[in-house]
């Protein structure tokens, strides 16, 4: 695997692509690579600018740079989680202005929440950070609103009853436990 210090992964794919002589399987390991250094460097370029953003003068340039548009737009086109977890907090350290809120509104995110709540099923730390998300979202009462139409009472409704029972199970796992010594 040499590869010249000035070509792109860009580049080599798409000569990888041109090249009859290269199989698909190969191709598929080096796009599936290739994914996975973007997603490594979104991350890391989202968590910069998640720490910088304490700054209100930052989070204002920020806004005007759409920041919120590409969150949303990165968090659509990738499925790792870890990515998906750092963009929902950065958006919810985002969703305290009125502005990025309504950013939000205007590109129908809310509409996207359904989504991020059932991939958060298999993530406790997704789930939590969208549920955060979701309840800074509720103090508008468009959105509010929307939430209802769209579907998310129930999705809550049973999050919130799962939450209780864990609550429930552990609360008293710890006071038998505690009993039998």
């Amino acid at each position: 695997n040499s590869r010249s210090l000035n070509k792109s992964y860009h580049e080599e794919l798409c000569n990888m692509a041109d090249s009859p002589k290269n199989d698909e399987e190969q191709l598929k390991r080096k796009l599936k690579a290739l994914t996975k250094r973007q997603e490594q460097l979104l991350r890391v370029a989202f968590y910069l600018l998640l720490n910088i953003a304490d700054n209100i003068k930052v989070e204002e340039k920020m806004h005007k740079k759409d920041i919120v548009g590409l969150l949303i737009g990165a968090l659509q086109r990738h499925s790792n989680v870890d990515l998906s977890i750092l963009i929902i907090s950065f958006l919810l350290k985002l969703s305290v202005y009125k502005e990025n809120k309504d950013v939000m509104v205007n590109l129908g995110f809310v509409d996207k929440l359904p989504e991020l709540l059932d991939a958060g099923a298999s993530s406790p730390d997704l789930l939590n950070v969208t549920l955060r998300l979701l309840f800074n979202l509720t103090f508008d009462t468009k959105l509010r609103n929307r939430m209802v139409k769209i579907g998310l009472l129930p999705k809550l409704i049973s999050y919130i009853s799962m939450f209780f029972f864990l609550y429930f199970v552990f609360h008293y796992f710890f006071i038998f436990k505690f009993l039998n010594f």
